[in-house]
């Protein structure tokens, strides 16, 4: 299963992950060849379902504190003027290489993202893919591994597929979640008056 509270930050949308889960994830290290070859990051069967967070005007951000502002800028600016050792420098440049390079694939992907927040427009988007994958490429476009300064990806994309559909107002819903039933017209046909005396 996917953590929907992990996502949810990582996304940092104005979205609310209700389910989603992964069949596999696997990941693949090239120990032996980290300066040549990239990490790969492969996830299939992944399935997510969202809702469009409703927006709050009142929800703004925590205020900072004006006795603890003055002490988070000494310490960010001590950390800043403070020399860093050379293996800690030459970690932090290493690690800053491999995650330019981490190719990354998604395989057999479902996204059905639901908005709800206007109850007479609710509405449904599914979105389902094939593949896509994720390189860092040259600047000819080419699958490569790049140094750390080099912010360059090429997308590939392979059956996408989008749908889409209006959702039964709430005023129409069942309490169960489901569409009232729309009563059909009478096949009968309506008894004929009978004639006065």
């Amino acid at each position: 299963a996917v953590r929907a509270d992990a996502l949810q930050a990582a996304l940092g949308l104005p979205l609310r992950v209700r389910s989603g889960f992964a069949a596999r994830i696997r990941v693949r290290v090239p120990w032996h060849a980290l300066r040549t070859e990239p990490v790969q990051i492969l996830v299939e069967g992944l399935v997510l379902n969202v809702l469009a967070e409703p927006h709050d005007p009142s929800a703004a951000a925590d205020p900072v504190l004006p006795s603890t502002a003055p002490a988070a800028a000494t310490a960010t600016g001590a950390a800043a003027s403070a020399p860093k050792s050379t293996v800690d420098a030459y970690v932090e440049r290493f690690a800053a290489l491999l995650m330019q390079n981490v190719a990354v694939t998604l395989e057999r992907v479902y996204v059905l993202y639901q908005d709800e927040r206007l109850s007479r427009h609710r509405f449904a988007l599914s979105l389902s893919l094939d593949e896509l994958s994720l390189r860092a490429a040259d600047a000819n476009w080419r699958p490569a591994f790049v140094d750390a300064n080099t912010w360059r990806r090429r997308a590939e994309l392979r059956g996408l597929s989008v749908g889409f559909r209006r959702l039964p107002n709430a005023a129409d819903a069942r309490p169960d979640g489901r569409a009232a039933a729309t009563p059909r017209p009478s096949s009968r046909a309506a008894p004929e008056p009978e004639p006065e005396p």
